[in-house]
């Protein structure tokens, strides 16, 4: 079966939301990749302010002297009103008399966010290319062989607690995935978890 791998900064994000803290150690041992393929992801998570490095109380096994680095998500010391002005936006489209006036307004969105960058050579590179960039914006995607076609698996959506309020955010990932593939595809499953969203998507 043909398939992409799911993002390690996806698995490490996740790993850390459930456990708070931890080593590359531990990341090796769960996530089953080496501790140098840990640190690179480790070091441009730290970069983006995404991950923040803390000293532990207990002495690093490899280097004498030095104390063990531990891991965790930083924190987001400055919230902001980005739910509070997509809500109102939502709301403000649903409630036009327009009736297709939302759909129009999520299909130019998805073209704005996901700008198409020339041609792919294969339709597997469209798909790979398509991943690339969904996993940009923090959806954890892949894709993977299906009976109908390619199907897209997200492992986080980027818009979970608005979800409940908004159904129609899954029609904007419908709207991503045509922009993205050039085919029309469908929400076949969706189910909202506190630290994991899973969603599959299958052409129509």
């Amino acid at each position: 079966m043909f398939m992409s791998k799911p993002s390690t900064v996806g698995e490490i994000t996740r790993y850390l939301a459930k456990n708070i803290t931890a080593s590359t150690k531990d990341f090796s041992q769960a996530l089953q990749l080496t501790e140098q393929n840990i640190r690179y992801h480790l070091e441009k998570m730290i970069k983006s302010g995404v991950v923040h490095a803390v000293e532990s109380k207990e002495l690093s096994p490899k280097s004498a002297g030095r104390k063990r680095l531990l891991y965790t998500l930083a924190p987001n010391p400055y919230p902001n009103n980005h739910a509070r002005l997509l809500d109102a936006t939502l709301k403000v489209l649903k409630k036009s008399r327009k009736s297709n006036l939302l759909e129009i307004a999520l299909r130019a969105i998805a073209h704005e966010m996901f700008p198409k960058n020339g041609s792919s050579s294969s339709h597997v590179e469209q798909l790979n290319d398509a991943i690339k960039q969904l996993n940009i914006h923090h959806y954890d995607a892949h894709w993977e062989a299906g009976f109908d076609g390619p199907q897209f698996v997200f492992q986080h959506c980027p818009y979970a607690s608005l979800l409940a309020a908004h159904p129609e955010l899954c029609q904007l990932d419908c709207q991503i995935l045509h922009h993205l593939t050039g085919t029309p595809y469908a929400c076949l499953f969706s189910a909202v978890e506190p630290f994991r969203t899973t969603c599959v998507f299958s052409p129509k």
